[in-house]
């Protein structure tokens, strides 16, 4: 999820419930700028100073009944993780690392156009804070500035072969590099954060606001017409009609080609020799 990835180390964390801190402000920050919303988003948050993994309490929040739109915070994980097994940690009081509890309407089959609405929605909240400075999506779900990642995101289901709708549930996972302003020097070149790009300090609690309302407008839009969110997500889509290579998980190959967009259900579109062919899973890189 987070440009700060390095292996899994076991460590103990301390579950403590706080009551205040960014995801209470933000929460706090919409209630007064939309008196009386509906919207469902962080209307239930449950925020911790330290958890082992967000994604983790959210699904036993989920499987215990939490609504659509529950959220965990944290303002440090232990046992973070990202995609294709990588780790994620993130230094206590200077980011975003929040998770939440999603019970989509869609069929499970097309459950990775969330990730594509939440790239949407973080990119465009993101933006109202770096401008002039503008992000792109590289996908499937990482948020770049001047090609370093700045923000991610992780997908996990639950229930996917219930016939209810109302017992699947579906963790959203989103990472932000907020006001980091050191990495580690192994990933130090891939690393971006809004303080770097900017110069400027930003307040964390503003921008999950932002990150809340934008999402909640982006899954509504997904409802509606995925179509054009797909179509949003192009339009800041990294490496699109440029030459890359598509490495698939554990060494199991790759295959270049010419990114060519985004597929119906979320998938890449690579222009290959065999022509136009869709990817569900795999790292982009730059050829």
């Amino acid at each position: 999820m987070n440009a700060r990835e390095r292996p899994m180390r076991p460590m103990a964390a301390s579950l403590r419930e706080i009551t205040g801190g960014p995801a209470y402000e933000a929460r706090r920050l919409l209630d007064a700028q939309y008196a009386g919303r509906q919207g469902c988003i962080g209307k239930e948050i449950r925020a911790y100073d330290t958890v082992t993994s967000t994604n983790d309490l959210a699904l036993e929040w989920a499987t215990a009944g939490a609504p659509n739109g529950a959220v965990v915070y944290a303002e440090l994980q232990t046992k973070g993780r990202g995609r294709m097994g990588r780790a994620w940690s993130a230094r206590s009081g200077l980011n975003l690392t929040f998770s939440v509890v999603l019970r989509p309407v869609l069929a499970p089959d097309r459950w990775n156009l969330i990730t594509i609405a939440a790239c949407v929605a973080a990119s465009e909240a993101i933006d109202r804070f770096t401008a002039p400075v503008c992000t792109q999506i590289k996908w499937p779900n990482d948020i770049l500035i001047d090609e370093r990642k700045c923000c991610g995101m992780l997908l996990e289901s639950a229930g996917a072969g219930q016939a209810s709708s109302a017992s699947r549930a579906v963790i959203l996972g989103i990472g932000i590099n907020v006001n980091e302003d050191t990495f580690p020097t192994d990933i130090e070149p891939q690393a971006a954060s809004l303080l770097l790009a900017t110069g400027h300090t930003i307040h964390r609690a503003h921008l999950l606001a932002a990150v809340f309302d934008r999402l909640e407008q982006a899954l509504d839009r997904l409802e509606e017409d995925a179509v054009a969110v797909g179509k949003r997500y192009m339009r800041r889509m990294y490496n699109l009609n440029a030459p890359a290579e598509l490495r698939f998980a554990h060494g199991s190959g790759s295959v270049q080609g010419v990114v060519a967009g985004l597929g119906e259900a979320g998938g890449l579109l690579l222009a290959t020799g065999e022509g136009i062919q869709t990817f569900h899973a795999g790292e982009v890189t730059t050829v």
